[in-house]
């Protein structure tokens, strides 16, 4: 699904594809992909959230793949890691190597809907939306 692009999406979008990185926009989000090599991927990170920072914009790190040494690092330094996935066997192994690196992970039990992300891309975030996240990190305010 493909919306307008709001304007300060389109300026971080054409910030972050000055510096060579692969960008796809949609609403007010952007996307960066990564390179395929971890420490590649890692490097394009930076440098993405670098200009995220600089504009006042938020970064999220979404990972489907195995990871090594230098993804830990970054996970590590991260406020949050949410773990989501189908066996729970794995995503106790998951979650117990990441608490061994420091990381604050948590289990994600119920993923976004299909509604809920399609409205995030466009840069809406439905009332009550955010309910899963904030029990998976144990928000309190």
């Amino acid at each position: 699904m493909s919306v307008p692009v709001a304007r300060p999406a389109r300026r971080l979008a054409a910030s972050l594809a000055a510096r060579g990185l692969d960008v796809r926009t949609s609403g007010r989000l952007v996307e960066v992909w990564l390179g395929e090599d971890e420490d590649t991927a890692v490097d394009d990170l930076r440098r993405a959230e670098a200009a995220a920072t600089a504009i006042g914009a938020a970064s999220v790190v979404v990972l489907a793949a195995a990871r090594g040494e230098a993804w830990d690092g970054v996970l590590a330094t991260r406020d949050a890691v949410l773990v989501h996935g189908d066996d729970d066997a794995i995503i106790d192994l998951a979650l117990g190597q990441l608490g061994t690196i420091g990381a604050s992970a948590h289990r994600l039990d119920h993923a976004p809907s299909r509604l809920v992300l399609a409205l995030a891309i466009a840069g809406v975030r439905a009332w009550g939306a955010a309910a899963p996240l904030c029990a998976a990190v144990e928000v309190s305010s």
